[in-house]
């Protein structure tokens, strides 16, 4: 017989039931059930469903049908970013191997091996599937379509998937030197600030501060940002984590750099929007926030330009034989914006900054995260050792690399960034 107990502000109700040929205690939520008296009308209704037909709410739904509900319910309050993920996970993969099958049947080794059975997917995309498909079970857990979460039981895929690809400070160099000058400041702000892309295209004057060289992380633009702009007229989100929000130091190679940009950049051209003050710090001609897709490509194509300048030098071809600070490591096909960051925080470690600096510094929420990077992190104890015979009054944050501006022909608006 079903019984009723109340867990702080909610009701639940407590049952038997055959699996398998033997008897299993569940418990569900009485959902709309606001008092005892409706908690113990639902349990009846539950003890006839049992005995009639081997009915129980935590076995008959198909994880097709309560993917809709979550996906009706819990994602819609979620991010565009999180919805997206969300949809390739299950309409992509879970929804074609389990879809059928009820949810709450569902056994561990059944999730593991169709998680196994996903063709061509690194480790890190087998662990995030899983990990999503056990949100699906919270959610149903909490909404009486499934009595316990079988992902707890399965094991996660281990393994790396590669290593993590960084732009050497040589590499970063060649390649910025042959940036395309509208687009200099733009890659250059990337990679001295660690920035993520969001955050740099949220950018305005009034998140900079010359005199303490730094930039304030408040906001970030998600795609398009058409979301946000439906919600509050305006293109910003709230950044990725509460460590996201933070104030970023950089170098006095960026701050001369800005400071030219500030005054001969094309923004100054631009629209105001949103209601802001002044223009984005990096906008485009609209006055919209800069698009990835133009800015990867200039990225890529001054990433070209280095491979063919270092192919001139070195004619044989043969790369293996170079000095190990002068090889390429990088792929211009395949290099991201997402590198400049990389790169960012491998040359601050190897300039001696802590982990744990580097940690706020990137907005890290998880500190294994930044540990990714450790491989790069020079020895502490000669710093440490100075530190005890008082030979360091305060922390350095590395050697600037100095500017790549390239030399160009004065202008009538002045030297610079003119179109």
């Amino acid at each position: 017989m079903a019984s009723v107990r109340q867990k702080g502000s909610r009701w639940y109700i407590r049952y038997r039931e055959y699996v398998d040929g033997r008897q299993v205690e569940r418990e569900v939520p009485a959902i709309g059930a606001r008092n005892k008296t409706a908690a113990k009308e639902m349990a009846k209704k539950l003890d006839v469903g049992l005995k009639e037909g081997g009915f129980s709410p935590a076995t008959q739904d198909k994880v097709t049908a309560v993917w809709r509900k979550f996906e009706a319910s819990y994602l819609k309050t979620k991010r565009e970013a999180t919805r997206k993920s969300y949809g390739v996970a299950f309409n992509s993969h879970w929804l074609k191997a389990i879809g059928d099958q009820p949810l709450a049947r569902l056994k561990p080794e059944v999730i593991e091996e169709k998680l196994w059975e996903f063709p061509g997917l690194k480790a890190s995309t087998r662990r995030l599937l899983l990990i999503q498909l056990s949100g699906l079970y919270r959610w149903a857990i909490d909404h009486g379509y499934a009595a316990s979460n079988p992902c707890k039981k399965v094991a996660k895929p281990e393994g790396s998937d590669s290593t993590l690809r960084t732009l050497s400070p040589v590499d970063a160099e060649l390649i910025l030197r042959q940036v395309d000058r509208r687009y200099f400041p733009h890659l250059l702000t990337l990679y001295l600030s660690g920035l993520r892309l969001g955050e740099l295209r949220a950018l305005t004057w009034d998140d900079y501060d010359e005199d303490a060289w730094s930039l304030s992380v408040s906001k970030t633009v998600y795609r398009n940002g058409a979301e946000a702009i439906s919600r509050t007229g305006r293109p910003f989100s709230k950044p990725k984590s509460k460590k996201s929000s933070r104030t970023v130091y950089v170098e006095k190679a960026l701050v001369a750099t800005l400071a030219e940009w500030r005054v001969f950049g094309w923004h100054n051209g631009c629209p105001k929007l949103y209601g802001l003050p002044q223009p984005l710090m990096f906008p485009m001609p609209s006055g919209e926030p800069f698009n990835e897709n133009t800015l990867r490509e200039a990225l890529r194509a001054a990433a070209r330009e280095a491979v063919r300048k270092h192919a001139e030098a070195n004619p044989s071809g043969e790369l293996r034989v170079l000095p190990r600070e002068k090889r390429l490591g990088f792929d211009p096909e395949t290099l991201t914006l997402h590198h400049l960051r990389h790169g960012y925080a491998r040359r601050m470690l190897e300039n001696g900054m802590l982990l744990a600096e580097l940690r706020e510094q990137m907005g890290h929420s998880n500190f294994d995260t930044t540990l990714q990077y450790a491989a790069y992190a020079v020895t502490q104890r000669p710093r440490v050792l100075d530190l005890l015979d008082g030979r360091v009054e305060k922390q350095s944050v590395g050697k600037p690399v100095g500017s790549f501006r390239k030399p160009q022909k004065e202008t009538a608006g002045g030297k610079g960034f003119a179109q």
